[in-house]
């Protein structure tokens, strides 16, 4: 029936009623929040300027956290953290209170322990050319 057709890994999509959150910057990073009208950009650089981490916020009917990278070897520093909790305030500051995303299986862990919740699973396929 679905031949040719391959799954994409699970993903999930979540949910969140948006808390202001205290930002822990970790040593030897800064973040900086580019304002783009109706996005926002937060990006996590070494004290080189090295990129660690971004991430991206749109904003229209809710909130949507996007594109939230960590660099591998920056990983399990709370740079993520970081990332989410200066969206996450950044759209309380613009009248935001609700946002939702689509999470990865490893993204999904991230958010739930900032008190994201799991809306419904969410798969996607494609067919190759």
């Amino acid at each position: 029936m679905l031949e040719g057709w391959r799954l994409f890994e699970p993903q999930f999509f979540m949910g969140a009623r948006l808390e202001r959150t205290s930002l822990r910057r970790p040593d030897g990073y800064r973040l900086t929040l580019v304002d783009e009208g109706d996005s926002l950009e937060a990006r996590v650089t070494t004290d080189s300027g090295a990129r660690a981490a971004s991430g991206r916020l749109g904003l229209s009917a809710l909130a949507v956290p996007d594109q939230i990278v960590t660099q591998r070897e920056h990983q399990r520093r709370g740079l993520g953290h970081a990332i989410m909790v200066a969206l996450s305030n950044a759209a309380l500051d613009r009248g935001f209170s609700e946002a939702v995303l689509l999470a990865s299986e490893q993204g999904c862990r991230l958010y739930d322990a900032l008190g994201w919740r799991v809306l419904t699973p969410f798969w996607t396929m494609f067919r190759p050319a």
